[in-house]
């Protein structure tokens, strides 16, 4: 009877010992799966930022070009249209 009480104990122990190690190891899956969810995140939100700027630089360039037209156009501000 002492025998069937050990193996019982034993093996209580190491039903209690493998599910003390599942959460362990599902939390590492989980953290490693918000790891790349913010790996992902990170990447569209530079792409994102990426993408404004060169919008922003674009747009400055344009209103660059059209600024300079308008101050050395004949007909601009600063022309002289009536010679």
């Amino acid at each position: 009877m002492e025998g069937a009480a050990h193996d019982y104990s034993v093996t209580s122990h190491k039903g209690l010992t493998a599910s003390k190690l599942c959460p362990g190891l599902e939390a590492e899956s989980h953290c490693a799966q918000y790891a790349a969810e913010k790996r992902d995140e990170e990447k569209m939100c530079d792409h994102l930022i990426r993408a404004a700027k060169y919008r922003d630089h674009v747009t400055s360039t344009q209103l660059v070009q059209k600024i300079v037209h308008i101050l050395t156009d004949k007909h601009g501000a600063w022309g002289n249209s009536c010679a």
